[in-house]
């Protein structure tokens, strides 16, 4: 595959993922009901795939502990859509998805925490600026207020994406690792049940699903988490990853847009700047991460 390829591909992944937000947010299901709809549907096409590509896990003991990572990623990602299907009504799709993409500091933080990877003053420099970015897209400083509650669970949701990225990359790496589709897909049935739990927890109807809504989750499972995960993935393989890092952050950009365009979630000319100023934060940490091989930073 060429190089223009194969980051059309990482391309056309991160447009597919920008619509998660927009459209969680059309669905009129109660936040933890549509995430566990659509984890449960995303892990069941992803075991289907398995299947068809006879990737099977086996049970070789060895494979125990890539397992056992993979289930942990499964839960740090029920814990992160828990929060951020909360956070999209409070402060709209766009900036809920633009806040989730601040993961790349938690990742380093993290690392450095429960790794002792080296961490680079420019980070840190970087995440001052990030902070500011949304410190003006809160509207603090003119422009509609946005919910400061929705703000925290939408950087909360960053933190627990970033346990989820590390979990889910150790499980790759450990020896006797799943193949990547079944790993993805044990995580995404760990996500699912955790998501159901929740749901039962906070009272919310499981049964009743409209078929607007049905509509709804079966593309936000199928399509866009595991189409959009499938064509990124297909094309991160073929080229440098500072450049497919890049062309994810479509992600956020577009779903701001979508959050515009199709949502009328209209920003203050503050708020676009804090909008930019998180974006090329973001942008910077994730050149430094992928430049030093996502390992130190």
């Amino acid at each position: 595959m060429t190089p223009a390829r194969a980051l059309l591909w990482v391309a056309l992944g991160a447009c597919f993922i920008s619509f998660a937000g927009p459209l969680t947010r059309l669905s009129t299901l109660p936040p933890t009901t549509s995430a566990a709809w659509r984890m449960s549907i995303a892990a069941a096409t992803l075991w289907l795939l398995a299947v068809a590509r006879r990737q099977l896990p086996s049970r070789e003991v060895d494979r125990r502990r890539a397992g056992a990572f993979a289930i942990l990623a499964g839960l740090a990602f029920a814990g992160d859509l828990f929060v951020w299907h909360r956070s999209i009504p409070a402060v709209g799709a766009g900036v809920a998805t633009l806040l989730l993409s601040t993961q790349v500091f938690a990742v380093a933080v993290l690392s450095r925490v429960l790794l002792r990877e080296h961490v680079r003053a420019a980070l840190w420099l970087l995440a001052v600026t990030a902070v500011g970015g949304v410190a003006l897209l809160s509207g603090a400083a003119g422009g509609r207020a946005l919910d400061p509650v929705g703000l925290a669970l939408g950087l909360l949701t960053g933190v627990f994406y970033a346990a989820y990225y590390l979990c889910l990359r150790h499980s790759q790496s450990v020896p006797g690792a799943l193949p990547p589709i079944p790993n993805l897909a044990l995580s995404a049935s760990v996500a699912a049940a955790g998501l159901v739990a929740l749901a039962g927890l906070t009272g919310e109807d499981l049964q009743t699903l409209p078929g607007r809504d049905l509509v709804i989750v079966l593309v936000l499972g199928v399509v866009i988490h595991v189409g959009g995960w499938l064509s990124a993935q297909h094309g991160m393989t073929h080229v440098p990853a500072a450049r497919g890092s890049l062309v994810l952050l479509l992600q956020p950009a577009l779903a701001v847009v979508w959050g515009w365009w199709l949502l009328g979630e209209a920003l203050s000319a503050l708020q676009l700047m804090g909008v930019l100023v998180t974006l090329c934060s973001v942008v910077g940490a994730t050149l430094l991460r992928s430049n030093q091989g996502g390992r130190r930073v």
